[in-house]
C-alpha cells in the first residue's frame, strides 16, 4: 500500500508564465488643455473679448471724466435726498414708486388740470408747488429737480382714441414741447416720459425719434422700451412705453 501511495502521480504544477511586456499607448478623447488648443480657442477668445470690452469701457469712462475735468465740470455726487418733480401728474405713480423703494425724496412740484387729482397730490405727496395747467408757467420759473417725469395725455396717440397724433385736441405735442424745454433748461439728472405703446408704431415713430433726438442733443443718454405691468407683479396687463434720459455727466 505504501508503494502504491508512492507511485501516485503528484498533481502537475503549471510552469510560471513569462510576463509579456506590452506597450500601451495613452490615448485621450481630447487633447491636453492649452490656451492655443483649438478646443479652448473659442473660450479664450470670448474671455479676451470680454476683457477688451471692459478695458474699452474703462478707458472711455476715464476719457469722459477727463474731458469734464478740463471743462471744470465734476461728476455730481449722489444726492442724499432726491428732488422730484412731474408734469401732467395725475396721481403721480412715479412718486409712489420712490416711496416704495424706500428712497429719501422731496416733491418739489406737480401739475394737473383736474382739481380731484390736485387734491390727491396734496394729500398723498405734499408737494411744495402745485400748478394746474403746465403751460401756465415757464420752465425757467420752475425749480430744479434731480428726477423729472412727464406723462402727457395719451388720447391723441391711443388706439382707443382717434389717433390724431401730436396735433390732436389734447395738445400732446405742445405739452411735450414744454416739458422738453424744461429738460433742456434745467438739466435734471434723469428725465422719464411715459405714454401708450402705439408711439413705437410706424405712424408715430417720427414723433418718438424726434423726442429722443432732442433729449440726446440736450446732453443725455437716451433709452426707451415698451413694458407690461403684468411682468412686474401686477394683476393686470398695461403696456406702456418709457423713454429714459440720463444726463451724461451722471454716468460712470
Amino acid at each position: 500500500q505504501m508503494g502504491l501511495c508512492d507511485r501516485r502521480r503528484a498533481p502537475a504544477v503549471p510552469a510560471p508564465r513569462t510576463p509579456v511586456r506590452r506597450t500601451v499607448r495613452k490615448t485621450s478623447s481630447s487633447p491636453a488643455w492649452s490656451p492655443r488648443s483649438p478646443l479652448n480657442r473659442s473660450s479664450t477668445a470670448a474671455a479676451g473679448n470680454s476683457a477688451t470690452e471692459s478695458t474699452a469701457v474703462s478707458r472711455a469712462a476715464a476719457a469722459f471724466q477727463a474731458k469734464l475735468k478740463d471743462k471744470g465740470i465734476r461728476r455730481p455726487r449722489t444726492p442724499k435726498v432726491i428732488k422730484f418733480g412731474s408734469d401732467f401728474s395725475g396721481i403721480d405713480a412715479a412718486a409712489t414708486a420712490l416711496k416704495r423703494m424706500s428712497l429719501q425724496y422731496v416733491v418739489e412740484f406737480v401739475s394737473d388740470t383736474d382739481p380731484v387729482c390736485q387734491n390727491i397730490l396734496k394729500a398723498v405727496h405734499a408737494p411744495k408747488k402745485v400748478w394746474g395747467d403746465a403751460l401756465g408757467i415757464s420752465p425757467k420759473d420752475k425749480p430744479y429737480v434731480d428726477v423729472y417725469v412727464f406723462t402727457p395725455p395719451c388720447q391723441d396717440f391711443s388706439s382707443n382714441g382717434k389717433m390724431a397724433g401730436s396735433a390732436g385736441p389734447r395738445r400732446t405735442g405742445v405739452l411735450c414741447a414744454r416739458a422738453l424745454k424744461y429738460v433742456r433748461q434745467k438739466q435734471p439728472r434723469v428725465c422719464i416720459f411715459e405714454n401708450v405703446p402705439t408711439l413705437a408704431a410706424q405712424k408715430f415713430k417720427p414723433f418718438l425719434d424726434g423726442m429722443c433726438k432732442f433729449i440726446k442733443e440736450s446732453g443725455y443718454n437716451v433709452h426707451y422700451k415698451v413694458m407690461d405691468s403684468r411682468n412686474y407683479g401686477l394683476p393686470h396687463a398695461r403696456r406702456r412705453i418709457f423713454v429714459v434720459g440720463i444726463r451724461k455727466d451722471c454716468v460712470t
